[in-house]
């Protein structure tokens, strides 16, 4: 600030840091708007990146759950998962969802669908060049139906394709027989 005849004159450079300071919730940048910090963190990836995520959890069984907010038995089969997710904490043992739902459909159903149910981990959506790419890229045994849970052993290899809902005790059973090994 410069005094210049007895009045107090601001630079234009604190005139625009006081703009920019504004200007940042308007452009939706900085901290995220009220109401989404509570939502999922929810990542879009293509099967090599589901592939990455896999190696780097060499040494862990992983059971990746493909499901969609519009399939109600994959709805129907969440609280089992995540009860199971639950009953292995502190084991070698990581749950996946993977949304199937369109990439437009994120913010309006994937994230709100995940935050019913609680899920308080990263999540991801698929995002191949197609969904037929996607599919191939899982597993041959796949034809794309929902739900389908991939089962994999320590060493990251797929171990059980499995098509359509399962109880808690199913998928209690296989983690448990991958995890003994």
């Amino acid at each position: 600030m410069r005094k210049a005849g007895g009045r107090t004159r601001v630079g234009s450079g604190f005139l625009i840091a006081i703009l920019m300071v504004f200007a940042v919730p308007l452009t939706g940048r900085g901290e995220p708007r009220a109401g989404r910090r509570d939502l999922p963190r929810v990542e879009k990836i293509r099967v090599a990146d589901l592939k990455e995520i896999l190696r780097k959890d060499s040494g862990k069984v992983v059971l990746v759950n493909a499901w969609a907010t519009w399939c109600k038995p994959c709805q129907d089969e969440i609280p089992g998962l995540l009860k199971l997710r639950k009953a292995f904490r502190g084991k070698p043992f990581r749950l996946i969802f993977l949304s199937a739902d369109d990439a437009d459909d994120l913010e309006k159903k994937v994230r709100p669908a995940l935050k019913k149910f609680k899920v308080d981990f990263p999540s991801y959506l698929m995002n191949d060049t197609s969904d037929q790419a996607f599919i191939s890229g899982m597993s041959s045994e796949w034809n794309g139906a929902l739900p389908t849970s991939f089962l994999y052993d320590r060493s990251g290899k797929l171990k059980a394709t499995l098509v359509g809902e399962r109880t808690y005790n199913q998928f209690e059973d296989a983690v448990t027989k991958l995890l003994e090994k």
